[in-house]
């Protein structure tokens, strides 16, 4: 993670691994808390490719997580970032929660064939049974 300062407001951190759309993920730190903003997948690009820089956290490091909307590109990784930072709040709207469910299972689906049919290997990043907590 970023070195703070002796004297800062805070530091915003993109943790997108790729430049434009896709991957969308954020960390805000401030003395007293860390939260990230969003865990995309981007939707171009396969397997650790396609997560953003989760690495950059410090594990356990991160107090919660805000999921803006139940896009792709910006909830689709939540399960493969609380496998770093399990003790993080996630915080999001009740349809958004609802739908991102099901598209994370869907993705899991997705990823499990695609290990067979491409011969991905880190495929699925995530398990079903990961999202329990979500539902």
């Amino acid at each position: 993670m970023v070195p703070v300062p002796s004297v800062f407001i805070m530091i915003f951190k993109s943790l997108c691994r790729h430049a434009g759309i896709g991957a969308n993920s954020y960390v805000l730190k401030t003395r007293s808390a860390q939260v990230v903003l969003d865990a995309g997948m981007h939707p171009k690009h396969e397997g650790s490719e396609a997560i953003p820089h989760y690495e950059f956290l410090e594990p356990g490091s991160t107090d919660s997580i805000i999921i803006t909307h139940s896009h792709l590109d910006h909830v689709g990784t939540l399960p493969v970032f609380l496998q770093g930072q399990p003790q993080a709040k996630v915080f999001l709207s009740p349809e958004t929660k609802e739908l991102a469910t099901a598209m994370l299972h869907n993705s899991v689906n997705v990823m499990q064939a695609k290990r067979i049919e491409h011969g991905i290997a880190e495929y699925p990043l995530f398990e079903h049974r990961e999202l329990d907590d979500l539902e």
